[in-house]
């Protein structure tokens, strides 16, 4: 396990999992693991991710996540049927056609979505998750414009 230290001076000494180690706690729990690629990887370094997934056999439940859009189309190539989603802060109607034309998701800051985003993401084939939201009625607002995913760490009112 990597170790590391939080964000103030009393914060306790966090560990963070193996990727073996996530997989098995999403496995136990019975969640949809979600793995972030957060650098440019070469399409080896992504194979042998891959294989990691594959040898926990929980690779049907995992969800890949970038903002490295090669990364997100490397993933496509060698895993024509898996979730896949683009992270990005710009709805970029040209970066949407890519996405459809690959059957790749889009994961985009909640702030950057309007109804008619999401109806036109979805017209392409795309399903929209957005992040990081904190605030129950803009979530429930989102949820109305027929938001397919939502990423919290916890709503509020406020």
């Amino acid at each position: 396990m990597r170790t590391g230290r939080g964000g103030g001076a009393d914060s306790e000494r966090v560990k963070f999992p193996t990727l073996n180690e996530f997989i098995n706690i999403c496995k136990n729990g019975q969640k949809q693991a979600v793995v972030e690629l957060k650098n440019q990887m070469s399409p080896m370094q992504i194979k042998k991710l891959i294989e990691q997934i594959k040898k926990e056999k929980y690779l049907n439940n995992t969800t890949f996540i970038s903002f490295d859009l090669n990364n997100c189309l490397t993933l496509r190539d060698i895993l024509p049927k898996s979730s896949i989603q683009f992270v990005t802060l710009v709805f970029d109607e040209s970066t949407l056609k890519i996405l459809a034309r690959k059957k790749i998701d889009l994961d985009i800051e909640y702030c950057c979505l309007s109804k008619k985003r999401i109806d036109y993401c979805h017209s392409l084939g795309i399903k929209v998750n957005c992040w990081t939201l904190y605030d129950k009625y803009i979530a429930k607002h989102l949820e109305n414009c027929g938001i397919d995913f939502i990423s919290t760490n916890n709503l509020t009112q406020d």
